[in-house]
């Protein structure tokens, strides 16, 4: 199933229970609209490009298969409703954006990148709490955090620059597993006083590092764990 249009408005609750795949949008400047949400877990790959919306509390689920991120891409809307990827795999020099700054709970599997070519950018943008269960690598530029209430980062991340903008008070986003970061890692004072928390073994952060954030930072979990801040770090 296509749809290529530049602008879709699709009523009610939409399930693709077809077992081919699914294509949302063929530019960046398309948009697909469900208005009483989406899902597309039945699909054995499913490809989006540009903007994928729901209102109300509809959900967007395009979970289980992967999702191929072909063009710049927002996943969201006005609907405060969960959103769901399957494994995302995006094209050179793309950004996918999930969320639009509401209080959806975001549940993400891995996000790789296409190697060899121009890098590719994750953008966290809920007040809700979000999961990313996978890996997070393969030639990605910039993980941001906008905002968050709370974000997990349950397997490795590596990419040349995280930046933490912003999370509700008190939330903690956690890298749970290894990160490599090769450019440098920034994390603002935001509007409410959120917590950082590096867990892997072995963490490996470029770049001279300030910790503006004013909750609490914890590094390592483990008297076996490291944290190696190559150009110095500063949490004051």
């Amino acid at each position: 199933v296509v749809f290529g249009g530049t602008s879709n408005t699709i009523a009610g609750a939409t399930t693709f229970s077809n077992t081919g795949s699914v294509t949302l949008n063929n530019d960046p400047t398309d948009s697909t609209t469900f208005t009483g949400g989406v899902t597309a877990t039945a699909p054995s790959s499913k490809t989006i490009n540009g903007t994928i919306t729901a209102a109300g509390t509809g959900v967007i689920n395009l979970g289980t298969s992967g999702v191929t991120v072909s063009g710049n891409s927002t996943v969201g809307g006005t609907s405060t409703g969960q959103i769901t990827l399957g494994a995302a795999t995006l094209a050179d020099g793309v950004t996918l954006t999930v969320g639009t700054g509401i209080a959806n709970t975001l549940s993400l599997s891995s996000v790789t990148g296409t190697a060899s070519g121009t890098s590719s950018n994750l953008t966290i943008n809920t007040t809700g709490a979000v999961t990313i269960s996978g890996a997070v690598g393969t030639d990605i530029g910039t993980v941001t955090i906008t905002q968050s209430g709370g974000t997990t980062f349950s397997s490795t991340v590596d990419a040349a620059s995280i930046v933490l903008s912003n999370s509700t008070a008190a939330a903690n986003i956690t890298f749970s597993d290894n990160v490599t970061v090769t450019t440098g890692l920034t994390v603002s004072a935001g509007t409410a006083a959120y917590n950082v928390v590096f867990g892997g073994t072995s963490n490996t952060i470029a770049g001279a590092t300030t910790f503006s954030n004013t909750g609490s930072v914890t590094l390592n979990n483990d008297p076996t764990d490291s944290t190696t801040f190559t150009g110095g770090v500063t949490a004051t």
